[in-house]
């Protein structure tokens, strides 16, 4: 196989560039290039970052660490991939337990997939109420929940603290003054008809 005229010009220029920076122990923007002590002395220190400045003066913190990832002392980042996105997103979205979606993306965390979910404005269903065993309440909150109002809201429009937040009782005054917003009625019914 003949190589083409670029790919001839890029292999010297590869090794006009390793010459260069043999012969100078710089890198054409001027950086200095590390040196087996530097290397030692990083594999032997790490992961105590303050030492490790104090140690290779020459070096920046950043540097240090591009170094050690490089060399495969520090473990690499684990950045999302669109395909895995794509996996996450409706499971995300259906509302499937979290343990679901993690072993369908091995070495991911449940924080990893809030924080990519939250990134890319992704959100979860809301979660119904709780049933506390009141009635009226659970009544009230399901029509609350269904029409898409908070608890704080709810709250509000029944001029309470945070009754349906946190319901210990029925509070017959309360449940009453929400029941026009949500379009409810109060009924009667008696036993034995």
């Amino acid at each position: 196989m003949q190589l083409s005229r670029q790919q001839r010009a890029a292999i010297n220029s590869a090794a006009v560039n390793h010459a260069y920076m043999q012969r100078t122990g710089l890198t054409y923007a001027g950086q200095q290039l590390w040196t087996n002590s530097e290397i030692e002395t990083l594999r032997r220190l790490h992961p105590d970052y303050e030492a490790l400045v104090r140690a290779l003066p020459r070096r920046t913190r950043k540097a240090i660490g591009n170094k050690a990832q490089a060399l495969g002392i520090v473990k690499s980042r684990r950045i999302w991939s669109e395909p895995e996105f794509l996996l996450m997103k409706p499971l995300y979205v259906r509302g499937a337990p979290m343990w679901t979606i993690l072993d369908r993306l091995p070495g991911k965390t449940a924080k990893q997939v809030w924080t990519k979910a939250s990134g890319r404005g992704v959100r979860r269903p809301r979660k119904p109420p709780r049933i506390t065993g009141f009635a009226p309440v659970d009544a009230v909150r399901q029509r609350a929940f269904e029409l898409r109002m908070s608890m704080v809201e709810l709250d509000e429009a029944a001029g309470c603290r945070a009754y349906f937040r946190r319901p210990r009782r029925v509070d017959w005054s309360a449940v009453q003054r929400v029941l026009l917003p949500l379009g409810g009625r109060i009924a009667v019914s008696w036993h034995g008809e």
